[in-house]
Parts: C-alpha cells; sequence; structure tokens
C-alpha cells in the first residue's frame, strides 16, 4: 500500500507499506523522491502519534456524528439517494425526482455550500465528499451540517422552481411556498452560526 499526502502533515514524504514478504528488494532497487527527509521523517512520527492518541477515535466518534446527521438530512431531502463511507470520510449521493444521478444538482450545491463557508468537493457521478480534518470537533460537525442543509435547500429550491415553471399555476404555487418554507429556515440557521 503506498501511503503519502497527510502521513508528515503537509511535509513531503510518502511510504509503502507491505509484508516483509512482500518487501524483499535488495537494497538500491526502489527510489523515492519524497522519502528519508528527516524532518519530513520526524513530522510522520509526530503525525501518527496524534493519530493513534487522539485522533483515529475522534475520527470514529464525529463520523457516527456525520452520518447520522447526513442520514437525518437524508430523510428531509428528496434529492439524497445514498450516504455511504467510514470515519469521517463520506459521500453523500444527490439524485434528481427519477432517482437518477444528478451531477448538476451536486454541483450547484457544493457551490452554495461554499458560498455559505463550507468546502466539500465532487467524486463520482453525483457524490458530494466530505473529508474533514481528524481533529474535527462535535460542534464543527453541527455547524457543517446546518450550512449544508441550507445550501441543499437553496439548490432543491432553485430545481424545483425549474419544475414549478413547467406544471399549472396552482401546483406550481404551492411548490413555491414549500419551498420558501424550507429555504428560509435553513437561510435562519446559516446566518444564526455565522
Amino acid at each position: 500500500m503506498c501511503l503519502a499526502k497527510g502521513i508528515a502533515n503537509g511535509l513531503p514524504l510518502g511510504a509503502i507499506v507491505a509484508r516483509a514478504s512482500v518487501m524483499d528488494w535488495p537494497s538500491g532497487s526502489h527510489a523515492s523522491t519524497f522519502g528519508g527527509n528527516p524532518v519530513a521523517c520526524a513530522a510522520a512520527l509526530a503525525t501518527l502519534r496524534l493519530i493513534e492518541r487522539r485522533y483515529r477515535v475522534n475520527a470514529e466518534v464525529r463520523g457516527v456524528q456525520l452520518r447520522a446527521g447526513l442520514v437525518a438530512l437524508g430523510h428531509r431531502f428528496s434529492c439524497v439517494r445514498e450516504v455511504r463511507g467510514k470515519g469521517l470520510m463520506m459521500g453523500l449521493e444527490v439524485q434528481d425526482r427519477s432517482g437518477h444521478p444528478a451531477p448538476l444538482l451536486r454541483d450547484r450545491i457544493i457551490d452554495m455550500a461554499f458560498h455559505r463557508g463550507l468546502l466539500l468537493l465532487p467524486c463520482g457521478a453525483s457524490t458530494v465528499r466530505f473529508c474533514p480534518p481528524l481533529c474535527l470537533t462535535a460542534r464543527q460537525v453541527e455547524i457543517g451540517l446546518d450550512l449544508f442543509a441550507a445550501a441543499m435547500a437553496a439548490a432543491e429550491f432553485e430545481s424545483e422552481s425549474e419544475h414549478c415553471s413547467t406544471v399549472t399555476a396552482s401546483e406550481s404555487e404551492a411548490c413555491t411556498t414549500v419551498l420558501e418554507d424550507d429555504i428560509a429556515e435553513a437561510d435562519d440557521i446559516a446566518e444564526a452560526i455565522v
């Protein structure tokens, strides 16, 4: 298994992890651009100690909290197809009214979350990726979920508004009223946080 990125908490370092039976290469048969730097290695050891002592458990606990919050949003918003992941690396798949992947709606949700102060990434055909730091607090999970809910409400409102423009006037009025109430509630939450 190849490891890099966060192993030295931002300093350039990579590692290969395997069983001894696989790692029986003679000296000099493999080189690494980021291997062997003593400062990066010291940072990696400190990072691994923090993960072992604090952040692994925190990732499990906060991951349970994040998943529960995303699942709850799935019951509230019809555009949520599935929540999946482990620990703090979660994905929320977005679907359209007919249950098909909705990459444009996913991208709009991510954009609206960004404008509210929450940075998210797209993943796959229509999934929103959540990958916060291991030191995430319970309060930060709550704030993130509130901001994400506001972004989803706003994006769904736009999407439904487009749909409402194709239906009858009475259906459109009912549709808009429900969505305006949802988005107003979500924006109130977002404003209270900021």
